[in-house]
């Protein structure tokens, strides 16, 4: 009776809820050099690098840094809690899945970031891949424009 109770339990709410990995996840963010602000999500935050930032997981965020004229950021990816993914099967038959999800348990951030910053006006490589996408793998390459044209022989 005692089990049967713990999975109803399990299943109305989530093994992810009830272990306490829902809501905001902290992330250790540090950058080089120390001391930038950081944004998140494109709104400011009173803390300075290195710092901690509390961040919700059942969305990605975008995490940028700023120093003076320096500047650098990067997309926090979520990653899936595949253990929870089985915990929740086994133990719910998949009836606690959503649960997870909507409380963010289900998925996690990398507990430390570091963040690399440049000279602000000087594209990241992010900012680059945008402008400049890389050539596709089916395509040949193009001529250098480096070199010079090739000699034509008539004949």
């Amino acid at each position: 009776m005692k089990w049967l109770a713990l999975v109803l339990v399990l299943s109305l709410s989530g093994c992810g809820t009830i272990f306490g990995l829902g809501g905001h996840q902290e992330i250790e963010i540090l950058s080089n050099p120390p001391g930038a602000r950081l944004y998140v999500d494109g709104t400011a935050t009173p803390v300075l690098t290195p710092g901690q930032i509390a961040v919700d997981p059942a969305e990605e965020h975008r995490v940028d840094a700023r120093l003076h004229a320096m500047r650098g950021g990067t997309q926090l990816h979520r990653s899936v809690r595949v253990w929870l993914v089985i915990v929740d099967g086994l133990l719910t038959l998949g009836m606690g899945l959503p649960f997870d999800y909507y409380s963010g348990a289900l998925y996690h951030f990398p507990e430390r970031i570091v963040l690399n910053l440049g000279e602000q006006g000087a594209p990241t490589p992010s900012e680059l891949e945008e402008q400049f996408p890389p050539a596709s793998p089916g395509l040949p390459p193009g001529p250098d424009p480096a070199e010079p044209p090739p000699k034509r022989v008539n004949r």
